[in-house]
């Protein structure tokens, strides 16, 4: 405290015995010539004299708001324990500069005499995360942790800790990480299939790195999809603020259950505008449990192309009815077309449940395991009928497998799925797509960037991602290769030279 200050405070603390000694009695002070005649009417110029503290309201409190505030206070204590913040280190190295020899004077200007040595950079991000066992497991988001070479967790206690990816599913935005300790407490789970609009929600995380923070809002809306955040989508939309570090945190009802993951915003600002998103717990526990016991998610598999069934097409089909969704397309050697599903037919219900939405019914399939026997009402040459199929296991060539080694040149790659072309925005027709480039590569030093599609390596077209890693694995080790790589609208060739690691 201030000089300054402890003076001020003196000063009050002395002064107020001398205001109450001038405005507390009038009786003994010195009489006048016009003084009152008698005690009373002393005290009563006295007090009017000086101004009286009006004394203070005290209302009491109303037992509803009393409740709904402990509720409030409890959640929050219930969940704080579980809370971890997630810090990620991505390390990379700064391209090796050159100056290129010019004129007569090679001598002087020789490249090596200008290459600095190659440092070694760091890209940082702050995430959240929620405990979920005793044992370690920690729910979050897969953009959290995603590239990561280093991730450090720091509990309610203050204790960091370093964590190891278990797994992740970039289709739902969900990963699990773990670390080793003693004395966690495990997150309580919720319903998320018996949310409702309206309902109370918190949302607990590390916003811009401030630990320990919560925010209230309601459900504002349940089942979101169509959002192009995700491949499968389900969203709880809340208007709790989440903010950049909120990703991978728990979103929890008033009993501090966790009922979502906080993952997304739809902002204009790049912070909170009241419109939040978090995958519903339940997607989420399901996703969870196969990272954990398998290390990957295994999804259901129809094999169909649906889409959404507008009056003017029902009509076209002589159906009238409401509700269902349009087969538009059959994959060949698929489970639907084992079963007998064709183009054109409208799906009306589902194991006997009505269908009327694309993505619900999508997800639905996904989540069914592969095996599972489902039977379909569909309408067809203007009537309905009856079709059992057998779900198989969705195939994701688009995705490389966890822990794949690198190419000797730095590169990942999948074939043109529907998930990569969603992902990186790709119209090619053929070709490997570079899913991802290893820092400090020979691809990264080439200049190539994930999304790249190559189409040839050396003279040779490549149709898939196993045809281009065998062509680059039989490459010589001392030779360039020539790559030709389609990147947006246009093609480019790169030259490409493996290094040793």
């Amino acid at each position: 405290m201030s000089r300054r200050r402890v003076r001020l405070l003196r000063w009050v603390w002395v002064g107020l015995p001398a205001l109450a000694l001038a405005c507390g009695s009038a009786r003994g002070t010195v009489q006048s010539d016009d003084a009152p005649a008698s005690a009373e009417q002393a005290d009563e110029e006295a007090t009017g004299a000086c101004a009286q503290v009006p004394a203070l309201n005290t209302t009491p409190p109303i037992t509803g708001v009393t409740d709904l505030e402990h509720a409030f206070e409890r959640a929050a204590e219930a969940i704080a324990p579980s809370v971890v913040s997630i810090a990620s280190v991505r390390k990379f190295k700064r391209p090796q500069l050159q100056v290129v020899p010019f004129g007569g004077l090679d001598g002087l200007f020789a490249p090596h005499r200008f290459a600095p040595p190659p440092a070694e950079l760091k890209q940082r991000g702050l995430g959240s995360g929620v405990i979920v066992s005793g044992e370690g497991y920690i729910l979050t988001n897969n953009h959290v942790i995603e590239g990561a070479d280093e991730l450090e967790v720091e509990l309610h206690d203050d204790r960091k800790l370093p964590a190891e990816v278990v797994g992740a599913d970039p289709h739902t935005d969900i990963a699990v990480i773990r670390v080793r300790a003693d004395g966690l407490k495990p997150a309580s789970f919720g319903d998320s299939d018996a949310l409702k609009v309206g309902q109370w929600v918190l949302a607990a995380g590390n916003p811009f790195g401030l630990s320990r923070t919560i925010s209230a809002g309601i459900v504002s809306a349940v089942g979101r999809t169509s959002m192009g955040i995700t491949d499968y989508e389900q969203f709880i939309q809340t208007d709790a603020a989440i903010n950049p570090g909120n990703s991978g945190g728990p979103l929890i009802d008033l009993q501090g259950r966790v009922i979502g993951i906080n993952t997304a915003i739809a902002s204009r600002t790049g912070g909170s505008d009241g419109v939040g998103f978090a995958v519903p717990v339940n997607m989420a526990k399901q996703v969870m449990e196969q990272l954990i016991t398998g290390g990957k998610v295994v999804r259901g598999w129809l094999g169909l192309m649906i889409g959404p069934l507008t009056p003017e097409m029902a009509e076209s089909f002589g159906y009238t009815g409401k509700g269902g969704i349009l087969v538009e397309d059959v994959a060949a050697d698929g489970p639907a077309k084992q079963a007998g599903l064709k183009h054109g037919d409208i799906i009306l219900e589902r194991d006997g449940q009505p269908v009327t939405d694309v993505a619900r019914f999508r997800n639905g399939i996904a989540q069914a395991a592969p095996g599972t026997r489902i039977e379909l009402k569909i309408w067809r040459d203007r009537r309905a009928q009856t079709i059992a199929a057998t779900l198989g296991s969705l195939p994701d060539p688009g995705t490389p497998a966890a822990g794949a080694p690198w190419s000797g040149f730095g590169l990942r790659l999948g074939d043109l799925g529907d998930a990569l072309r969603r992902r990186f925005d790709l119209e090619a027709e053929r070709g490997a797509v570079i899913v991802e480039v290893e820092p400090g590569s020979a691809a990264e030093a080439a200049g190539l960037r994930p999304g790249d599609v190559i189409e040839q390596v050396g003279d040779a077209d490549v149709k898939t991602a196993a045809e281009a890693r065998d062509k680059l694995a039989a490459t010589d080790r001392d030779a360039a290769v020539r790559l030709r790589v389609r990147r947006g609208d246009h093609g480019q060739f790169f030259m490409l030279r493996r290094r040793d690691r």
